[in-house]
């Protein structure tokens, strides 16, 4: 089953810019015995160890069902996120741009297969699992099959790069990201053992866990 998607339409349709949110969305529904199942298969195609989780203290992040459009790219297609997400985005890229500040989308959902792609893709091309791992979140584990999670980007920094930690932009996001209910998901020195991912933020829900 797709997700159900809807679309705004950020760039015709100026929203006014609330001062802070609630940051009070319901928590995501537990994935079902389904989902589980995929992911524990797509774990085995890719070779990855039935101690992922404990080792790197992740919580299985269920799939989004609903989503909306918030921008197309012509090189990279669709930016889609969960309604909340994508409301909580709209109205925090509009306050940084009042402020001076660009904040540019690098990624938004991506589903479980496709997070497979990447990781296959990478070990193909002889990099070991080990090392992916540190960089690439095994299928089932990436908060961007939420919906709720966005890659961050902004004019003359390199994308997917910890130089966008000496921009404007993180400096920005740091003061501002969470009165509108976001947060970084991988500091430095994070207790998950993944890289430091300036550029990664995920939506605060109710009993969100990062």
């Amino acid at each position: 089953m797709f997700p159900r998607l809807s679309v705004v339409l950020p760039l015709l349709v100026v929203a006014p810019v609330a001062a802070d949110f609630d940051c009070s969305a319901p928590p995501l529904d537990e994935p079902s015995a389904a989902y589980v199942a995929k992911v524990d298969a797509l774990h085995r195609q890719l070779g990855i160890p039935s101690e992922y989780t404990e080792d790197f203290d992740l919580t299985l992040q269920p799939e989004a069902e609903t989503l909306k459009l918030i921008a197309v790219d012509p090189g990279q297609g669709a930016f889609l996120m969960s309604p909340d997400a994508a409301e909580a985005w709209l109205q925090m890229q509009a306050a940084a741009r009042m402020d001076g500040v660009e904040l540019l989308l690098l990624s938004t959902f991506r589903s479980v297969f496709r997070q497979a792609d990447i990781l296959r893709a990478r070990l193909e091309d002889g990099e070991l699992l080990e090392e992916v791992l540190k960089t690439s979140v095994a299928p089932g584990y990436s908060e961007h099959h939420t919906g709720d999670a966005v890659d961050i980007d902004t004019p003359g920094a390199t994308a997917f790069s910890e130089e966008f930690a000496e921009t404007s932009a993180f400096a920005w996001l740091e003061e501002n990201a969470e009165a509108f209910c976001f947060e970084l998901s991988y500091p430095e020195d994070n207790n998950h053992g993944i890289a430091f991912e300036p550029w990664h933020w995920r939506y605060q829900r109710s009993g969100t866990e990062i």
